[in-house]
């Protein structure tokens, strides 16, 4: 008995997991002169989810990142744009939901809106 339970959870978590896999796209963009890559990404599932992460290039972890955002009303509204400065040292980023600021020097989000 207590077999089948643990074969039957273990299936339903491998399900769960292959199926968020299935729901889930990202892109990456690489933010050249500052030295990171921008993960733009996207998870379908009851809802629609957008996130973002910075990542300096050859880091394990990720910097400053946002959180799962969900988005609330159809037609799913989605997608991120990118600027950046002249110097290429501060990057804005907005989504439909926020614009938010990155400066490589100090590697952190100076804004938050």
């Amino acid at each position: 008995m207590r077999r089948a339970f643990v074969v039957v959870v273990g299936m339903v978590c491998l399900v769960y997991a292959a199926w968020h896999v299935a729901m889930t796209r990202s892109t990456t963009i690489r933010l050249e002169p500052a030295g990171y890559e921008l993960t733009y990404s996207m998870a379908w599932g009851w809802g629609m989810e957008e996130r973002w992460t910075i990542r300096k290039f050859g880091a394990l972890w990720s910097s400053p990142s946002s959180k799962w955002t969900e988005i609330w009303k159809k037609p799913y509204n989605s997608g991120m744009v990118v600027y950046a400065s002249d110097d290429g040292q501060t990057y804005y980023f907005g989504t439909g939901y926020g614009l938010h600021f990155f400066q490589a020097e100090t590697r952190g989000l100076l804004d938050h809106v």
